[in-house]
């Protein structure tokens, strides 16, 4: 497997490479700080994007990545394991996750999962996504507002970003 990893915190990217030189099916092809660098090393070739959240992330750059890369499998590593923030990541498109407290084994295991289409979770998580389905189905999933805007800012944006006029 060929995996990007997507983190800021270099010393944890660095940390995982060598991990990954431990295993025979696992490559890291490439580490990157941000999603511009991120759009320009993926390749037909890359399989897996591995990314860091634990500092938070953008909702609508993963969003965008997975809509126009659908052949990647997006994984979120560092997620807090609670019912929203599982929601909220595969709203945005991630097809997996690792929690905080992974060991890299199971995170081996993880990227293997996700490469053949697989998510492993606990019980609960699985149920509150279920649950998620149901709440949301025939609409899309309501956007987190992360930038505090207002509902009519937040209805601007999303005209401009429809190519709409500002007027």
């Amino acid at each position: 497997m060929r995996v990007v990893i997507l983190t800021s915190v270099r010393m944890l990217g660095e940390g995982l490479i060598v991990g990954f030189q431990a295993t025979s099916d696992v490559e890291a092809i490439e580490l990157v700080s941000d999603f511009g660098q991120l759009r320009r090393c993926i390749s037909p070739a890359t399989e897996l994007v591995l990314i860091d959240v634990t500092l938070g992330f953008e909702p609508d750059e993963v969003r965008a990545l997975a809509s126009e890369q659908p052949h990647l499998k997006l994984v979120a590593l560092g997620l807090r394991e609670q019912r929203d923030d599982v929601i909220r990541c595969g709203c945005a498109g991630f097809a997996a996750y690792v929690s905080r407290d992974t060991l890299l084994e199971q995170l081996h295991e993880t990227l293997v999962a996700a490469a053949q289409g697989k998510l492993a979770c606990p019980p609960e998580i699985a149920s509150s996504l279920m649950r998620a389905l149901f709440h949301h189905r025939g609409q899309a999933p309501t956007p987190v507002n992360d930038n505090h805007l207002t509902a009519r800012e937040t209805q601007v944006l999303r005209r401009l970003g429809r190519g709409l006029s500002n007027k």
